[in-house]
């Protein structure tokens, strides 16, 4: 394989958001948890007429386990060899594609994590375990029988700002916080989308209800002793909007009207009619 090819991790910036200082955490569940960030690669070079499969494995960088304690990651337990372990793989769904498509646009993998044993569409990961994200380029040649056999050796590249730990929750905040700020399909962000559904659902039932006009009285108003609206000629507009049939169906007290101490009162100022 040409040995020119050049691979950039497009989205970077979003790694270096923990990368020094932060060790990512990627949270594991049995049917699988979207990875976040997500990589996204820019080719070049790959030989326009050559077919190539691209691929995403996750390496171990540490043969230990880790525990979170006192704000830090620390080892624990024995020292195991990663190296002889298989690495866990998944393919970009596109398969072989010719060189010139790979190079003309970015390629980005979408990638679960679980748990338990690897699948087609879930990467098999162990909690407490420090990853971190190898981009693989196989270049492939087509059989007359129309299967692909692999050519050569596969091309390699190592991205240590991807590095992360497996986990079945989230133990530094500031990662957490980082991850619900950034990240569509965290729970968090999930149950703020819910609750904001809620609010928009029940605000169109509101809208549709009839108003009644109770709806119209001012909070704020107080009411001293009893009146009578005929006694007030300015009443007689309030009578005649509400088309009241009789003094039994007029509102106890006028929702329209705010009060002065002296019971003189006023209009609503969102009806623009005043009248003292």
């Amino acid at each position: 394989m040409h040995s020119s090819v050049q691979v950039t991790l497009a989205n970077r910036e979003d790694y270096l958001q923990f990368y020094p200082m932060l060790l990512n955490e990627q949270c594991l569940k049995s049917t699988g948890r979207q990875l976040h960030p997500a990589p996204r690669f820019v080719f070049s070079n790959l030989e326009p007429n050559s077919e190539y499969t691209m691929s995403v494995q996750f390496r171990k960088t540490s043969g230990f386990q880790w525990q979170y304690c006192d704000n830090e990651w620390r080892p624990v337990g024995s020292k195991e060899n990663p190296v002889n372990e298989k690495a866990p793989e998944i393919q970009h769904p596109d398969g072989a594609r010719f060189g010139d498509r790979w190079n003309q646009n970015d390629t980005s993998f979408n990638i679960r994590l679980t748990n338990k044993s690897s699948t087609a569409e879930l990467v098999g990961l162990t909690s407490l375990c420090k990853y971190m994200i190898v981009l693989v380029i196989r270049q492939m040649l087509r059989q007359p029988d129309g299967q692909y056999a692999e050519h050569g050796d596969p091309l390699e590249f190592f991205f240590p700002e991807t590095e992360f730990i497996a986990v079945s929750r989230y133990y530094d905040p500031r990662v957490s916080d980082i991850k619900s700020a950034t990240n569509k399909f965290s729970s968090r962000n999930a149950k703020r989308k819910r609750s904001l559904e809620e609010q928009e659902k029940s605000a169109k039932r509101k809208c549709s209800e009839p108003v009644t006009s109770s709806e119209f009285s001012p909070q704020h108003v107080q009411y001293s002793g009893d009146w009578n609206y005929f006694n007030y000629p300015h009443y007689n507009n309030y009578y005649n909007f509400y088309n009241c049939q009789s003094s039994q169906s007029f509102p106890k007290y006028p929702p329209v009207f705010n009060f002065y101490p002296d019971n003189s009162s006023y209009w609503n100022n969102q009806y623009q009619y005043s009248s003292f």
